[in-house]
């Protein structure tokens, strides 16, 4: 559920920063649409999903007009990264052993 609370109370003396950092890239609603838009929000359910819904995508929402989550995006892209990584080297070893190396060989002479 949406709750509005004022941050000192949320952070309890932790620090935070404030990101914009689509600002350069997006377009801006207006603070006053923004406003309306997230207290419109306060007391109603909300689905969550950290791919597809999260708090990313909600104060983008609010902010620009559209759900962006580049969080979820860096998440994706590493896990792609590790895989490859890790399937690289027995794809090499897999077609030294069907190729007998003959392919590489001939690459790199």
């Amino acid at each position: 559920m949406v709750k509005k609370e004022r941050l000192q109370d949320i952070l309890r003396g932790d620090t935070y920063c404030v990101n914009n950092k689509y600002d350069k890239t997006r377009t801006l609603r207006p603070v006053e649409e923004i406003l309306a838009k997230a207290n419109g929000k306060v007391g109603k359910k909300m689905f969550y999903n950290v791919f597809l819904q999260n708090c990313e995508h909600f104060v983008t929402e609010l902010r620009y007009g559209r759900s962006i989550s580049h969080q979820v995006q860096d998440v994706v892209t590493a896990v792609a990264v590790g895989s490859l990584v890790c399937i690289s080297p027995w794809l090499c070893a897999l077609a030294v052993a069907v190729t007998g190396g003959y392919v590489f060989l001939r690459e790199f002479q």
